[in-house]
């Protein structure tokens, strides 16, 4: 907490040897001091620069208790704050802006839906209607501080009630069960996410109206360790799937896992958005997911194999779209289909192979599954080589030729 007090110093003192009584506040190892209406004569001070008239001690000392209540008032914000604006505020009161988290993440999921960004919309939808359950959907920003977000770790990790607006209308009460560790991590780290895109906007302004950063001091809980994705299938599991005689949803899973394991990873919201040109038997697509986040906006070319080419014209992006009106939807019926594994095991599966079987570096895989060059800006002057991520689905895709060619 801030602290308060007067202090007179002996160099400003005027040619007829008054003095301004000023008040010093220290914050944070900080100090800020204001200038009073106060002016003092050596015949007030006693020889340590303190009042001892007993009249104009008691008028500093009600104007610093008017401060003092004044910084009550601030109580929820101060932490935030610097010691100038702490003084400024309360030398100066203003009407301390609220600035309502709840709001703003309301706003930014509706601009991400606006956007087509589905898949971020959906990590950050379920921490959205969490916090909202745990604060009744009031909380302003500057009331995040690290023990709220333990005290909301807390609260996930408990059995509630809880009651959310259904789609079509009215509301409905559900039971939820205590998040595990993974979970928790989950929410607490998108969380952040959304704390720092709020912090982002109001900052950016002109001036730092949003200065807690709670995360700081906040241990983020260690998620339980996850299967490998990608070792837990051999090849011959993904020979039995490939060759399996099925029909319905599960063919549609089997059909999209293999169409992405021989594109390189290929994700599923790129197949369904089918935003791709296919030139010289090669597909060159921006990836949904990192577009707009990288100066390559997520190109990649990729070589067509001649498996691919039937799952492309069979699963089209006009005909997926015409039987799923929503790209959850589509989600949805792959992996149901795909029952034990999950459509990212093809990824995973793929990177594993190349590692594993080949040995090719954790740079030339993360190139061949499009994630981000860590090359710098060197790389922009060169020409892509292409013929690197062909060598590496080659080699995965040969694993395959138990009973036929690829």
């Amino acid at each position: 907490m801030a602290t308060i007090n007067y202090v007179i110093f002996d160099h400003h003192r005027s040619a007829e040897g008054e003095t301004t009584v000023k008040i010093r506040l220290t914050h944070k190892g900080k100090q800020a001091y204001h200038a009073t209406i106060f002016r003092v004569v050596p015949s007030q001070l006693k020889k340590d620069n303190t009042i001892k008239d007993p009249v104009l001690l008691r008028k500093v000392n009600n104007y610093i208790d008017q401060l003092w209540e004044r910084m009550e008032g601030l109580s929820r914000h101060i932490e935030g704050m610097t010691a100038k604006e702490v003084l400024r505020n309360i030398t100066q009161p203003e009407k301390v802006v609220e600035i309502d988290f709840i709001k703003f993440c309301k706003s930014h999921l509706e601009e991400l839906e606006a956007n087509g960004k589905s898949g971020t919309l959906r990590a950050l939808k379920s921490p959205y209607n969490q916090l909202v359950d745990f604060t009744g959907g009031s909380l302003d920003a500057r009331d995040i501080s690290t023990m709220f977000l333990k005290e909301f770790e807390r609260h996930l990790t408990k059995p509630r009630i809880v009651t959310r607006a259904k789609a079509g209308g009215g509301q409905v009460t559900m039971k939820l069960k205590p998040m595990d560790r993974s979970g928790v991590f989950k929410v607490m780290a998108n969380v952040r996410i959304l704390f720092n895109h709020c912090r982002k906007y109001h900052n950016s302004r002109g001036s730092i109206v949003l200065q807690n950063n709670p995360f700081e001091y906040y241990d983020m809980p260690v998620p339980v360790a996850a299967r490998k994705k990608g070792g837990d299938l051999s090849i011959d599991d993904i020979l039995t799937l490939r060759d399996a005689n099925l029909t319905g949803r599960k063919e549609l899973g089997r059909d999209i896992f293999m169409l992405s394991f021989y594109m390189c990873g290929l994700n599923m919201i790129d197949i369904y958005n089918g935003e791709w040109a296919i030139s010289q038997g090669r597909m060159e697509y921006n990836r949904s997911k990192v577009r707009d986040r990288r100066s390559d906006a997520g190109f990649i070319s990729i070589k067509i194999p001649d498996p691919a080419k039937p799952l492309l014209e069979k699963y089209s992006s006009q005909y997926l779209k015409r039987r799923y009106s929503e790209y959850t939807n589509f989600n949805a019926a792959v992996n149901k289909g795909l029952g034990d594994i999950t459509f990212y095991h093809a990824r995973h599966t793929f990177a594993t192979l190349a590692s594993r079987e080949f040995g090719y570096s954790d740079a030339e895989i993360g190139f061949a599954l499009n994630h981000s060059s860590s090359a710098g800006i060197t790389s922009r002057y060169i020409a892509t080589d292409w013929s690197k991520i062909d060598r590496i689905q080659a080699d995965v895709l040969s694993l395959l030729t138990r009973d036929q060619g690829v």
